[in-house]
């Protein structure tokens, strides 16, 4: 298990926490400053940002026994999580709060070496404000947001918690839905998927990346990358020129406006969009498995991290 916390009152120990929660801090305050400035339409990565960043603080200071700096920032990760994940709205009140609680952390985090002034902190009243806006009445979903969609139950399964809130946030805001189905090599495919992502993300969202089976037979590995765009399947083609791109949106579902026709599939293809059945069989050597597997699961290690963390925050 380790050696254990450090002490308290370890002068070393107390010099690197705060060194580094400051820095924490700082890079803090200048996401908040982000998250402000995008308003309602704040993109998922920032959230998914300062939620970890006050995990990483929370963590610091739990296992150097600042106890104060530890249980504020575990009750603003908890908010944060309902943030990031849809259940509760951003507005004024929500980034005021914000703002209020990383303001009363960089209070405790000097107070470490000036400890008057860790009594102008409240720590009480605002365990309260974050209580009652986690506890506030969750957000109506309505109607089913995929059923203007394409997507067959066991891809929809295959999805986590977090990446079906992403999808239905997509299809809410009138974003083109698609699958970017991309081959690469064994030698190089870490690589190039993740400079295709690195793209994708510029002019949208990737909100899934699932291994599927390559059915050219040769020596490489398919990725099949779920992406809501403004951006038509055309125009993502340009971006993915050695994918194949095609869209979730069923015929019938009217076209977004201010967005280009295009011209939607009444049904999708067998070999396109479904998850092949469990019971085909991929001839893979198992030393290449293994290295398949290691490397998607580093290229997904953001998603995974945060629903790890997530389960930590309902513990």
């Amino acid at each position: 298990m380790g050696a254990g916390p450090m002490p308290k009152d370890d002068d070393r120990a107390r010099e690197e926490f705060t060194s580094e929660a400051e820095e924490l801090l700082d890079t803090l305050s200048r996401d908040l400053v982000e998250l402000e400035s995008q308003g309602a339409s704040v993109r998922p990565e920032v959230i998914n940002k300062i939620f970890r960043e006050v995990h990483s603080l929370k963590g610091l200071a739990g296992m150097l026994g600042f106890g104060e700096i530890s249980e504020l920032s575990h009750n603003l990760e908890d908010m944060l999580d309902k943030l990031r994940m849809g259940k509760i709205a951003i507005n004024k009140d929500l980034v005021d709060l914000l703002y209020d609680a990383v303001d009363s952390l960089n209070r405790l985090v000097i107070s470490i070496n000036d400890p008057a002034l860790g009594q102008l902190v409240d720590i009480t009243a605002l365990a309260r404000r974050i209580h009652q806006t986690v506890t506030r009445t969750p957000q109506q979903r309505g109607a089913d947001a995929f059923s203007d969609l394409t997507l067959d139950e066991q891809t929809r399964k295959s999805l986590t918690e977090y990446e079906e809130h992403r999808l239905r946030e997509n299809v809410r805001a009138g974003k083109h839905i698609l699958v970017v189905e991309v081959r690469f090599d064994f030698a190089d495919f870490d690589e190039k998927l993740r400079a295709v992502t690195a793209t994708l993300s510029e002019a949208g969202e990737v909100i899934s990346t699932l291994p599927a089976i390559d059915e050219s037979g040769g020596n490489g590995i398919a990725f099949r990358l779920l992406y809501g765009s403004t951006l038509n399947d055309v125009a993502v083609s340009a971006l993915a020129p050695d994918g194949r791109v095609s869209s979730l949106r069923k015929a019938t579902a009217p076209a977004e406006r201010g967005t280009p026709d295009v011209t939607v599939p009444v049904e999708t293809p067998e070999e396109d969009l479904s998850l092949r059945s469990l019971s085909q069989t991929v001839r893979v050597d198992i030393a290449k498995l293994d290295h398949v597997m290691n490397i998607v699961g580093e290229l997904i290690i953001e998603k995974t991290q945060l629903e790890a963390l997530t389960r930590s925050t309902e513990v």
